[in-house]
């Protein structure tokens, strides 16, 4: 199902960008870097970058259906 972004709500749009920021991909990206930072095992950095690409999947795949509005927004 294809959804028009230009043709939500204000509350809708709110709740859609509310989502996204919420979502486990930004909570695993921090951890990544604080993982690099500190200097961890290559066995901790591999299951938290699972974890980061997980969620980057899943974002993406959440946002696909606005994929088509987004590129069909003209100036």
């Amino acid at each position: 199902m294809e959804t028009d972004l230009t043709e939500l709500t204000h509350a809708q749009l709110c709740a859609l960008l509310e989502s996204i920021v919420n979502s486990r991909f930004f909570d695993s990206c921090q951890c990544v870097t604080a993982l690099l930072a500190e200097n961890a095992t290559k066995d901790a950095l591999e299951e938290e970058f699972r974890e980061f690409f997980e969620g980057y999947y899943g974002l993406a795949f959440s946002l696909e259906d606005y994929e088509n509005s987004l590129l069909s927004i003209q100036n």
